[in-house]
């Protein structure tokens, strides 16, 4: 057995870094792998001390046992992802790998081996920090995984794996990130959308995706510009408000068609937590002759969701309610024309999802109480709402930098085997936060 003052007993300095803390479904996780020796490693090459450095990606679901048979859902998808399960043949320890008891693995990539990446030539690091090791991978997200959420049936998470292996010893090193769903796709009739062409996850099935990466261990993961480098901190960024095409109108009327109001809804096809919902009745200014318009009492709203737990036999239950928001107002009939309220949906709302564990919606209920035959009777109306996360501020950030990468095409795409040539035409602003987040870390002294 190695003793502690062996050098090779001792596992490096491993930090993983992202290049931000939530991705959208559909876009690409990017981050770095920095591998510092041991103080006792100093005078050692890195890579005769290393037996492996495996980077991998994988979503999680846990499972709630009051809601669901954790047994039954583990016999679908199996204990362990079949990707993980060949990191395990290669001779990674199990129990660095298997997830708990109650959780299972839905979506993973490839074990991506960064010690055999080709290094890339061009690039310095400062003189003091030769003996390093540094690479850069991407994972692109698909549209059909769920979004990170955390309910009281089941829990979605995400983390990349860093997996770092010397002959004695074997560590993984664990970073979580956020998935969030994605703004800028299209959204239909929330419901169907989902069920139809966003379900999450097919019962029983595993997902698979690819994990790609660069070795830059002389370097810096793109070129950053001394402009860029001291760019003044601590600015405020204000988010623009978005026209609103989502405008819905309708005629409300009775069970006989007997009109009630003209009701319109501003916001509810694309809602963020913490936006509005705007609603707006408008009436008669009298009552007509023919009497065609049934006089309004009331009307209120409330802003709610709703969780449940599905089975397999495709039977749900309702794990938990929400309520976000209610308004209420009293009309007078033959003189209010007109009411608005606005209702808010709380910054810590979920936003819909579909799986085959559970579900989550969000729904406006108008109440119209009128007066028929000297009887007050009550109209309900219900409308579906889609919650998504807002990358607004992000984005605007992203889309006015782009313009000033410089040679990354130059830096990236030479002196390499081209099977192993890195795409990063979609990922210059992550690999650029990347690349200043390290360039700061080195000037504080804090990498390693």
């Amino acid at each position: 057995m190695n003793t502690s003052s062996d050098s090779s007993s001792e596992l490096p300095h491993v930090e993983v870094f992202l290049s931000r803390h939530a991705y959208p479904l559909g876009s690409a996780v990017v981050g770095t792998v920095f591998v510092r020796p041991h103080k006792e490693q100093q005078n050692e090459d890195l890579r005769s001390i290393l037996q492996s450095v495996t980077v991998y990606v994988a979503g999680f679901c846990r499972i709630d046992a009051r809601w669901h048979n954790v047994t039954d859902y583990i016999k679908l998808y199996g204990k362990v992802h079949p990707f993980v399960q060949s990191l395990i043949a290669q001779g990674i320890d199990q129990g660095l790998l298997t997830p708990p008891e109650d959780t299972v693995c839905f979506w993973a990539t490839n074990g991506l081996e960064l010690l055999e990446l080709p290094e890339r030539k061009e690039g310095k690091w400062d003189g003091s920090l030769d003996n390093m090791l540094a690479f850069t991978f991407r994972v692109d997200l698909p549209l059909d995984v769920p979004h990170s959420v955390n309910t009281n049936s089941a829990k979605y998470s995400y983390s990349a794996e860093v997996i770092i292996r010397t002959s004695a010893k074997q560590r993984v090193v664990k970073t979580p990130f956020l998935v969030w769903t994605n703004p800028k796709q299209p959204i239909g009739d929330p419901r169907s959308q989902q069920q139809q062409a966003n379900r999450a996850i097919s019962a029983g099935r595993v997902k698979f995706a690819t994990c790609q990466g660069m070795a830059h261990s002389i370097g810096l993961p793109c070129h950053v510009s001394t402009t860029e480098i001291n760019r003044p901190k601590g600015q405020m960024t204000v988010a623009l408000p978005h026209s609103r095409d989502d405008v819905q109108t309708l005629r409300v009327s009775n069970a006989v068609g007997n009109s009630v109001c003209v009701m319109t809804i501003f916001g509810a096809t694309k809602l963020t937590p913490g936006s509005r919902i705007h609603l707006q009745w408008d009436f008669p200014e009298t009552i007509s002759a023919s009497k065609s318009w049934i006089p309004c009492a009331q009307v209120s709203a409330c802003l709610i969701g709703e969780e449940k737990a599905v089975y397999e036999d495709g039977t749900t239950t309702r794990s938990q309610s929400f309520v976000f928001d209610t308004c209420q107002e009293w009309v007078d009939p033959g003189v209010t024309q007109r009411v608005s309220k606005t209702l808010l949906l709380s910054m810590d709302a979920p936003c819909n999802l579909y799986t085959d564990v559970m579900e989550l919606t969000i729904t406006c209920r108008v109440d119209i109480t009128v007066k028929e035959n000297g009887d007050y009777n009550n109209l309900k109306i219900e409308i579906p709402c889609h919650v998504v996360h807002s990358f607004g501020q992000e984005e605007d950030i992203f889309e006015r930098e782009e313009n000033e990468t410089l040679p990354l095409a130059a830096l990236l795409g030479h002196d390499v085997d081209q099977k192993s040539v890195f795409p990063v035409h979609d990922i210059t602003q992550d690999l650029k936060n990347l690349a200043l987040q390290l360039e700061e870390r080195m000037r504080q002294g804090r990498v390693g």
